[in-house]
């Protein structure tokens, strides 16, 4: 039995953001694995990419890809969209985090409201993040990619 979450509206344009941050590392990877020697042998490498953009893009079919005005809370399959509302919400936290020494005082301002708001829903909802794993980091691919080429050990 799956369980439901729901979404503060003034929580969704941040979580939009963030997804569609992490949605587009992940086409990131998947086009690295593209362009990497041996890809045509290797299915597998577009594997973990591909279920990324799949996480990230049922999210944002689920609460809209653009901000609305006024937005409207929103409740999700809690189980389904686990990984992709931690990813993107902890990416988005640091885009906020980045913000506040970056910006002026209304920038500031905005950003730590911002990045607390995202905190307390966290820490409200923990168990989204228990189990959650970061997002693909660029490049491993590739590297896994040259690495089983030319049989390197890159422990």
């Amino acid at each position: 039995m799956s369980s439901t979450i729901t979404i503060p509206a003034k929580l969704l344009p941040l979580l939009r953001s963030g997804a569609q941050i992490q949605a587009g590392r992940a086409a990131e990877a998947f086009s690295q694995a593209s362009e990497c020697l041996g890809r045509a042998q290797h299915a597998d490498w577009f594997l973990e990419p591909r279920h990324l953009l799949d996480s990230y893009t049922a999210l944002l079919d689920a609460i809209g890809w653009t901000d609305y005005h006024p937005e409207h809370a929103v409740k999700l399959d809690r189980d389904y969209h686990r990984f992709a509302l931690a990813t993107a919400l902890e990416g988005q936290h640091e885009v906020e985090r980045y913000q506040l020494h970056d910006s002026g005082r209304a920038g500031w301002r905005r950003a730590r409201q911002n990045a607390r708001a995202i905190r307390r829903f966290l820490a409200a909802n923990d168990d989204l993040t228990q189990g959650a794993l970061p997002p693909a980091t660029l490049g491993a691919l590739c590297d896994r990619a040259h690495a089983a080429l030319y049989k390197l050990d890159l422990r």
